[in-house]
């Protein structure tokens, strides 16, 4: 099948007076569900393409929708080619439309479909993508109901014969069969991402809606318009740093477990991981005396960063997670890696929260971000001693990552990278002769990309803080 979701009807019409839809032959797919491709993350639409003379003129419409909140149409989701009529927006829909997934566990999958008549017997397909890349399928039924009555329906499905994946993200497709029209004919409904991140205790199944592409009408403008996956759960930081993302904690008696999933904009999978991190080195500092936070603060958990128990469960998991979403370079790892902690919300912070209390409470500010960064990339299986960048960013302070070049062997377009070098006294220290690549990790930067605003920026440590002057306790944390 042509994955791309190019339909030659419009699949669906919310009107601004009867404020109802139809399905019947109205969004076609070309080839059968067993050759799935992957989806199309692309913005491109098409035209409409088929004549007037069209020999599957469809019948009846087989299903119609009632959203009396919404004024204004939805069509095609894929193809705009008919404009809507303008009119005062009241979005009360999820995603704008009328239709939502959600996979309940590794079981099942329910599909909602709001204020649906069904004039006629119809068959719901969900396609899912499996572990090993290969979309199956489950098929269930929507029977007729009263003429007129718009119900909330209801669809479960049944995953057991799908192996879904844990930790990489996967997708699926709603679609519709008439076989009143043509049992042939797929009609695609919706499309879904989600990720399975796996915890001490089973399964955690992320469907938050902000993975996935919305379809809206912008105030005042009559252009049917797709918004693509933005936002953070949570605390509310800086728009700029809000690349699509979700986190979410859950507490036991001794320990919070922290889930953080995004959406890469390299390839447009999902990934997720999930840490473990003990109440008590969190509250202690964060409840600590000055004393107590300048002496275990980001340079003591960064000195120490590969004896931290959850800086190395992030590190194997994120390695893992990344890999299995088809990310297998050091350059495509690094920059991944650096989307899920551009995720955690920004906000200023006076004083600086070490590493273990941005994953503990999700946000921080632009040096314990890089610090988070640092703890995991030092362990194994990431191996990598980056470098803190001291700069000024519109005459304030501003820190963030430096990658050694040498240590991405595979980066494109290396002449062209934004880079700080060591300097010649700092080698005499012991800091390697090399060159940083610039990675802010505030907003949903690249690897190599220079920050607007920043200046006099200089290689202030090693990631470990070998060289650093400041005092710290020399011994090891127990946690």
């Amino acid at each position: 099948m042509n994955q791309s979701g190019r339909t030659r009807r419009r699949l669906i019409q919310l009107g601004a007076v009867s404020l109802t839809a139809a399905i019947a032959g109205c969004g076609q797919s070309e080839t059968s569900g067993a050759n799935r491709e992957g989806p199309d993350y692309s913005d491109s639409t098409d035209e409409n393409t088929e004549s007037d003379d069209d020999p599957n003129e469809p019948p009846a419409p087989a299903l119609s929708f009632q959203a009396p909140n919404i004024n204004y149409n939805i069509y095609n989701l894929d193809t705009a080619d008919e404009r809507p009529v303008p009119g005062d927006m009241a979005i009360n829909h999820k995603d704008n439309t009328i239709f939502n997934i959600t996979i309940d566990d590794e079981d099942t999958a329910t599909a909602t479909l709001d204020a649906t008549n069904v004039e006629r017997k119809i068959d719901l397909r969900l396609y899912v993508r499996d572990t090993y890349g290969t979309f199956k399928s489950d098929t269930q039924h929507l029977s007729e109901t009263d003429p007129d009555s718009y119900e909330n329906h209801e669809v479960e499905f049944d995953l057991t014969n799908i192996n879904l994946p844990t930790g990489a993200g996967s997708i699926c497709e709603l679609v519709a069969v008439d076989p009143s029209f043509n049992e042939d004919y797929e009609y695609i409904l919706k499309r879904h991402q989600f990720v399975g991140v796996a915890h001490k205790n089973g399964v955690n199944w992320v469907n938050q809606e902000n993975f996935n592409h919305t379809y809206q009408i912008k105030e005042g403008e009559t252009i049917l318009t797709r918004k693509t996956p933005r936002g953070v759960s949570g605390v509310r930081g800086n728009k700029r740093s809000e690349p699509a993302g979700y986190v979410e904690t859950r507490d036991g008696d001794d320990e919070r477990t922290v889930f953080l999933v995004t959406r890469t904009p390299r390839n447009g999978e999902l990934f997720g991981v999930s840490a473990h991190v003990k109440h008590k080195p969190a509250r202690d500092f964060k409840n600590g005396s000055y004393q107590y936070k300048f002496t275990y603060g980001h340079r003591y958990e960064c000195h120490f960063a590969t004896e931290i128990t959850h800086f190395r469960e992030l590190a194997t998991k994120t390695h893992e997670a990344i890999s299995d979403i088809g990310v297998t370079s050091t350059h495509g790892r690094l920059s991944v890696l650096g989307d899920m902690i551009q995720m955690i919300p920004y906000i200023p912070q006076a004083n600086d929260p070490n590493p273990t209390v941005v994953l503990y409470d999700h946000y921080g500010d632009c040096s314990s971000k890089s610090m988070m960064m640092s703890c995991i990339l030092q362990n194994d299986p990431w191996n990598v001693m980056p470098g803190y960048i001291d700069a000024e960013f519109n005459d304030v302070g501003h820190w963030t990552i430096g990658l050694d070049v040498d240590d991405i062997p595979d980066i494109p377009d290396q002449d062209s990278l934004y880079t700080i070098p060591t300097t010649n006294d700092q080698v005499d220290e012991g800091f390697p002769d090399t060159e940083y690549a610039f990675f802010d990790m505030t907003y949903d930067s690249d690897i190599g990309q220079r920050t607007e605003g920043i200046e006099n920026p200089v290689i202030w440590d090693e990631g470990n803080f070998a060289h650093t002057t400041s005092r710290r306790s020399d011994n090891p944390p127990n946690y």
